[in-house]
């Protein structure tokens, strides 16, 4: 009997504003279509720093299970409905349109976000139905998402994550992992699982990194961490994702990361350096970063590994004006570019 095979996709940057999220948005659409291809993507939107996909796209939060007492309930199976957006409010995010504003009191629906899956404690008997948590796009574009929370108190409290206040970043991954296992082990259709992290490669970003390192050299995750993966039953492949921009800033920062993660662990080679919104020449963008890079990190070939991302106003540079994105032939383009393809 062959194992199941998953794909952990994972975009990260070193600053925000470089289209990570755009990145891993188009990534998730060219896995679902064609829908005859079998690919059954999750979008998890791991950046809890106040933004949220729910507001960027136009999502349908899910219809839950309810308890007597109206309660959401997250053992629940998923009911296979979502709302809509409010005719009197077409323009509105359908779930924002349940608040009078901004805070906790959920209602009347109560959405859910990812920042629930994290409050969850380890769900080592796999009662968490994170399935039943899935939005998706009211265009039904075959993907399904997992939003983080933009609700104030939301953010107040995800900051304590980022600024180590739980029980650190390591908890964070591992909570996170548990809700992947979760996922998967009640949906069988899942294929690929990408990750939009938050911006800043310290803490977060870089203990999702070594997660995926691990699942990339084929070991099983150390105590605390599901258990099945990577063995018989379960393999990951992983496809990890360092996102810049061209500007000094920015490239010298990622040069820097990339060159910390390559020195010592000779895993990381398969993070692909993505230069996004490139209207340069591709000579001129190389040239500046052999400049901005030390001899160590010039020996190390850096400037060749940059893989560039050409400047889409109409297509990429549109999503969150939009709602959507549109998938034309020079998106279709990017399936090389974030190896898509078999």
């Amino acid at each position: 009997m062959s194992s199941r095979l998953l794909t952990l996709h994972t975009f990260a940057s070193v600053k925000g504003g470089v289209g990570k999220s755009t990145l891993a948005i188009a990534c998730a659409k060219l896995l679902a279509a064609p829908r005859d291809a079998g690919r059954h993507p999750v979008l998890i939107d791991c950046d809890q720093t106040g933004t949220s996909l729910a507001d960027g796209l136009r999502l349908l939060p899910p219809v839950l299970a309810r308890s007597p007492d109206g309660a959401p309930v997250l053992e629940a199976p998923p009911t296979g409905e979502h709302h809509r957006p409010s005719p009197d409010e077409p323009e509105r995010p359908a779930w924002r349109a349940a608040f009078s504003g901004r805070g906790r009191a959920r209602q009347p629906f109560d959405p859910p976000f990812l920042n629930d899956v994290m409050h969850q404690s380890v769900d080592s008997e796999g009662t968490l139905r994170v399935d039943a948590m899935l939005w998706r796009h009211e265009q039904d574009d075959g993907v399904r998402y997992l939003p983080s929370s933009p609700l104030d108190t939301d953010l107040a409290d995800a900051l304590r994550w980022i600024e180590g206040e739980h029980d650190g970043w390591g908890e964070w991954a591992q909570r996170l992992a548990w809700g992947i296992d979760r996922l998967i082990r009640h949906d069988s259709a899942v294929t690929d699982v990408i990750l939009d992290l938050p911006p800043g490669v310290w803490g977060i970003g870089h203990e999702v990194h070594a997660l995926a390192n691990t699942l990339a050299h084929g070991h099983s995750l150390p105590a605390g961490y599901p258990e099945g993966w990577n063995t018989d039953e379960l393999r990951w492949r992983v496809n990890p994702f360092l996102v810049t921009s061209p500007d000094r800033q920015a490239l010298l920062s990622a040069l820097d990361y990339l060159g910390f993660c390559l020195r010592p662990v000779p895993g990381f080679r398969g993070l692909r350096p993505l230069v996004n919104r490139t209207t340069e020449a591709p000579e001129h963008i190389r040239r500046r970063a052999r400049l901005l890079s030390g001899d160590l990190r010039a020996q190390l070939g850096l400037d060749e590994l940059l893989v560039l991302v050409s400047e889409m106003e109409t297509t990429l540079g549109r999503v969150f004006l939009d709602g959507d994105l549109g998938v034309d032939e020079k998106v279709l383009e990017l399936r090389g570019v974030l190896r898509l393809v078999p």
